[in-house]
């Protein structure tokens, strides 16, 4: 993932084929074997705004260990009723809005008292953690040892329909790699929780191909490349719309919600969306989840600053000529400031995955761990960019954050990097405050 996210264009490398570089390119190859699954070149008749005008070819991340591959669960009374009726009143007020809950923040939140008790539980973020534990405890043994195993987070959404609304087919998937990068990264699993009390609704039902990827390659996004005909498929499975009922299936099955034919004027069908994303795409995902305002601001940036295109599909070279940004004062700012932004964002993503790696690497090798030095030398052979003053420098932001001598718990939140028995403590630091490269590093929970 990171090869092809560094690479917007998706150019074919003209590398040799032994360069660390073509080695690590996954762009180059039509399918290649990832972690639990495959990434291979993909086309479901859609292309991001950002990328109407690039040769780039749509990525697929599919096929990831799931162990309940076939999991399509139905759970009722899912949420305690004090806390789905807070949530409906939040949400009935604006058509949609997001963020991300960290696994780790919802296992936090089940061990307290606080989501059995039936007082108001307060502020939205709260809300949606204390649904999110109710959703993981509830979840079958295997949904649960795959999301301890594999989940980082999962990013939340509400959305208030009205009569005559529905939603189209498609798949879930990490919307701001979508949009940047064009890569398509459904979740692990994904869930849907019905908020609405009331009897009367007729339509909004929940309609799921349990075909998978296989399905949606076939009629693409939003039945693009082929019409559906119900009548003859099987693979369909209807969820009729239930207050406090619970859906949780394989991200990477495809689904739509019937149209609204009947529900009061004064009510709105409220559903709770859920995608559980892994370690390697939560932490990305969390910077800016679907429907926040962060995502948001980001869309827009993106759209002010897209080529026009005229009716033919072909760019339109008179959207934003030079001389116009040149002698536009506010176009001009805001180019720059599109530029700092993207910059900042690379920078945030590079940190993020350089961390996972290190976990990663740490965890592979146990109680027996790496030097400092090692680990150095490991992610500048995968992170060829990265200079190896700053991988020091991001060792030891990482060591800071997460060893006893500071216990700032962030990302992988449950993790904490200390130091191994044979290491001396009084000899961790050089006089620049910088951890040793001989130092030996270790992982506990």
């Amino acid at each position: 993932l990171k090869s092809a996210m560094d690479d917007d264009d998706m150019k074919p490398s003209s590398e040799s084929s032994s360069s660390p570089s073509a080695r690590h390119s996954l762009e180059s190859q039509q399918q290649v074997n990832i972690d639990g699954g495959t990434f291979e070149s993909f086309d479901d008749g859609h292309r991001p705004l950002t990328f109407r005008n690039r040769l780039n070819q749509t990525k697929i991340v599919r096929n990831r260990h799931r162990s309940a591959p076939n999991c399509l669960d139905v759970m009722d009374n899912i949420l305690p009723l004090h806390l789905i009726y807070q949530i409906y009143e939040d949400s009935n007020g604006e058509p949609a809005w997001g963020t991300y809950v960290t696994i780790n923040e919802a296992e936090s939140f089940a061990e307290s008292t606080a989501v059995e008790c039936n007082d108001d539980i307060g502020g939205r973020q709260s809300l949606i953690i204390a649904a999110i534990s109710k959703i993981i405890q509830k979840a079958s043994p295997r949904i649960q040892e795959d999301i301890d195993k594999y989940v980082h987070g999962a990013a939340v959404w509400t959305l208030a329909s009205t009569l005559s609304n529905e939603v189209d087919y498609h798949i879930d998937y990490a919307e701001l790699i979508r949009y940047e990068h064009n890569i398509i990264v459904p979740p692990l699993y994904g869930c849907v929780v019905h908020c609405t009390d009331n009897a009367s609704i007729i339509g909004g039902d929940f309609m799921i191909n349990t075909d998978g990827i296989d399905h949606y390659e076939k009629h693409g996004y939003k039945c693009k490349l082929a019409s559906i005909n119900f009548d003859c498929e099987r693979s369909w499975t209807t969820i009729p719309y239930k207050f406090n009922r619970a859906i949780l299936f394989n991200g990477e099955f495809p689904h739509l919600s019937t149209k609204l034919t009947r529900m009061p004027s004064d009510t709105k069908r409220v559903i709770i969306g859920v995608n559980f994303f892994t370690h390697d795409v939560g932490p990305i995902v969390q910077l800016a989840p679907e429907h926040s305002p962060a995502f948001v601001r980001r869309v827009k940036m993106h759209q002010a600053l897209s080529t026009t295109f005229t009716g033919n599909g072909n760019a339109n070279t008179g959207g934003y000529p030079f001389d116009k940004i040149r002698s536009n004062k506010a176009l001009r700012k805001l180019f720059v400031l599109a530029k700092r932004e993207k910059v900042k964002q690379q920078l945030r993503e590079e940190q993020i995955r350089v961390t996972s790696f290190v976990i990663d690497s740490l965890r592979k090798r146990g109680p027996t761990g790496a030097s400092v030095g090692t680990l150095m030398k490991e992610i500048c052979n995968v992170y060829t960019d990265m200079r190896i003053d700053d991988v020091h420098v991001h060792l030891n932001r990482i060591f800071e954050e997460r060893s006893r001598h500071g216990l700032s718990k962030c990302g992988h939140s449950e993790t904490n990097i200390l130091l191994s028995e044979s290491s001396d403590d009084d000899n961790v630091f050089d006089e620049l405050g910088m951890i040793l490269p001989a130092i030996t590093l270790q992982i506990t929970k």
